[in-house]
């Protein structure tokens, strides 16, 4: 991340979705997120994502998480709390809230140095707390084994791979939404709802985006 930071005072911006000249994040490319979506996940109430995993949306995640692009947290953060506040909305709960971001494996924070998931997840709170939702980020719960990658993984098999992969490594009490990136089968929020305390009252899930694709484990819904 520091060598892109460096690299950001000599190179001019283009935007990691479409490329566009000048900008970051553009306003073309928000746009695929300003459109929150209900992601339909076995045992999860009120899951919600702010747009579809495709495209340029696609191209900008990937370089946030894996190109160390952490400065398009602030350009997310208002995609992730609209799709928040919709999953509170339909939930018809009442904050304050607090947001429990899916925690990254210990390999990927090794690669990474950093969680951006955590990093979206207090911008996105700070937003919320400044309109009016007072909302919180607890990092409760922490990796407990080795995972495989989840991509190219079918649905039983990403339920496999996330099963028994996190830990709660405190106890918290309260309205919890669970956050993550991007939602596919639903395997990682329905693994991170069950390691949640019974103090914690899941609200629901969020997410930046979610995939088209159709499973019997999760079903994007709605335009």
């Amino acid at each position: 991340m520091v060598v892109w930071a460096l690299l950001d005072v000599v190179l001019p911006l283009s935007c990691c979705g479409c490329g566009h000249a000048g900008v970051l994040w553009c306003r073309t490319c928000a746009g695929a997120l300003a459109s929150p979506r209900k992601v339909d996940v076995a045992d999860l109430p009120s899951v919600w994502a702010a747009g579809i995993y495709d495209g340029s949306v696609r191209r900008a995640i990937h370089e946030w998480k894996e190109s160390g692009v952490l400065a398009l947290s602030s350009s997310f953060a208002p995609a992730l709390a609209h799709a928040a506040a919709m999953a509170l909305e339909h939930a018809t709960a009442q904050p304050p809230l607090i947001f429990v971001p899916v925690p990254s494996s210990a390999a990927a924070m090794r690669r990474r140095g950093v969680s951006p998931i955590t990093d979206l997840a207090r911008q996105a709170a700070q937003l919320l707390t400044l309109h009016g939702l007072p909302t919180t980020v607890d990092e409760c719960l922490a990796p407990a084994r080795a995972r495989h990658d989840q991509a190219g993984l079918g649905l039983e098999q990403r339920a496999r791979n996330m099963r028994g992969s996190m830990r709660l490594r405190h106890s918290i009490a309260g309205r919890v939404i669970v956050v993550d990136d991007v939602v596919t089968t639903g395997a990682t929020l329905r693994e991170a709802v069950r390691c949640l305390p019974a103090s914690a009252e899941l609200v629901g899930g969020a997410a930046l985006a979610a995939t088209v694709k159709r499973h019997r484990g999760s079903r994007l819904s709605g335009p």
